[in-house]
């Protein structure tokens, strides 16, 4: 009997990393997984570990796919994006957001709306809308895209749908296979995908994602019909919730990296919005531990992680009782886990950041979070995705370094009154079918279901 084959869309192998216990899952249930990656966006493998991984499970495959390049391309593409961009004005997302789809626009278009900035508005009307939409409709799916399916001959099709930016293949996999009547479901490959990158343009035979808060959103943004939303947990997480033992021991870790044994460590995680302010954000933070009553509070020793990519660190280094750990590849390009990404959670006492979706690994790993907070740093913190977050109360907040010490020093007192409610949260938003329960379980049980 020939196995039932999944065709997995992923833009690189930086996101199948996201999902590769989704592709177990599969595997384990007997179906041949063949992942099709984005050629346009094609990364040399930083090791062997998609070798590895294809030794360890014959049924796995993978190779680049084709890309639209039919008549229709160009015109399609720009339809896109005005979409895209239309989209994300109409639900008012944050600037940085908006900015950043604005420059997909047709050049003529940019001008315009440079010259008439009220045009911003006149394209995310509705009307506008429904013609764009139109217009995804009469053009025809690829004809290679369509052609490559069929002869992949799969039973059913997922695509971690990022849409962003539109010259990305993905909503074309999902045209073709509608054409071909072939299943196919799209993935929520991140926490703030829904609302700040691209708007659900094909619509598939399911949409995944990770909680009752991305339900939502795909409802009321994307209008997705309810019934055609699985909530199915964020698998990207995964791995930590299997893990319960870091990589290094404390000894060997302090080691590596020339700690002091005797202290405790805060960790601090950067990110991308934050940009060139995270040295600032540092900066506060080591001064207000200086300036503390508490002995204890004046010893910690905050470590950092740098941003993929962001080469900014280097003064804060020099700064006493900081350490800057090695930045991680831009796009780690790997099946392999971030083993220092886990263990410089694992062995802090805290995590601190001013904007990060690693509050969520850091929940997983079993750490408390504290979201700096300034007037300074506004412009980063009021996306909706991010107010979400804190609304739920998960995260302690600190608004001044005053109140920073003092949640400092309450944490290593072993004073940790939020740790219910981070249990609750990750059962509510990380893994709603149930806190032992696999989210690459749960997506494998959702294909099964409409196969």
């Amino acid at each position: 009997m020939p196995y039932k084959k999944i065709l997995f869309f992923v833009k690189s192998l930086r996101f199948l990393r996201y999902f590769k216990s989704v592709v177990e899952a599969l595997l384990r249930r007997g179906f041949a997984v063949h992942i099709v990656f984005d050629s346009e966006k094609y990364e040399e493998p930083s090791d062997n570990s998609l070798e590895q991984f294809k030794k360890e499970h014959p049924l796995f495959s993978w190779e680049n796919g084709p890309l639209r390049t039919d008549r229709w391309a160009r015109f399609i593409i720009a339809c896109r994006n005005i979409r895209n961009y239309a989209f994300l004005v109409r639900i008012r997302a944050v600037k940085r957001h908006t900015d950043r789809m604005f420059q997909y626009l047709p050049v003529s278009l940019r001008k315009s709306i440079a010259r008439m900035p009220f045009l911003r508005f006149v394209i995310a009307l509705r009307p506008v809308d429904f013609f764009l939409s139109l217009c995804e409709y009469m053009v025809p799916p690829d004809i290679s895209i369509t052609n490559y399916i069929r002869a992949a001959r799969p039973s059913a099709i997922l695509v971690s749908y990022r849409n962003f930016p539109c010259t990305s293949p993905d909503i074309d996999y999902l045209k073709s296979a509608r054409k071909l009547r072939i299943p196919a479901a799209t993935i929520t490959p991140s926490w703030d995908n829904l609302t700040t990158k691209s708007l659900i343009q094909v619509k598939p035979d399911a949409v995944l994602v990770w909680n009752e808060e991305h339900a939502h959103s795909v409802h009321r943004y994307h209008h997705i019909p309810k019934e055609t939303i699985k909530i199915v947990g964020a698998p990207q997480f995964d791995a930590w919730f299997e893990r319960r033992v870091p990589f290094q021991i404390r000894e060997r870790f302090i080691d590596s990296y020339g700690l002091d044994p005797n202290r405790k460590f805060l960790l601090y995680i950067s990110s991308a919005s934050a940009g060139r302010r995270n040295p600032n954000a540092i900066h506060l933070l080591r001064e207000a531990c200086n300036a503390s009553t508490d002995p204890l509070v004046r010893t910690i020793h905050i470590l950092v992680r740098p941003y993929p990519g962001y080469e900014g660190f280097s003064a804060v280094g020099n700064i006493f009782g900081v350490t800057v750990l090695p930045a991680p590849a831009e796009g780690r390009r790997t099946l392999q886990d971030d083993a220092l990404f886990y263990d410089s959670i694992f062995h802090s006492f805290a995590v601190i950041a001013l904007d990060s979706a690693a509050f969520f690994d850091v929940m997983a790993v079993g750490r408390p979070g504290i979201v700096y907070r300034d007037a300074h740093f506004s412009d980063i913190q009021s996306a909706e995705h991010f107010s979400a977050l804190m609304g739920r109360g998960a995260l302690y907040e600190a608004n001044s370094g005053y109140r920073f010490t003092s949640l400092v020093s309450r944490l290593l007192a072993g004073k940790d009154e939020f740790a219910a409610r981070r249990a609750e949260y990750l059962k509510r938003f990380i893994r709603p079918r149930g806190i032992e329960r696999s989210a690459g379980e749960a997506v494998a049980d959702e294909v099964e279901k409409f196969l």
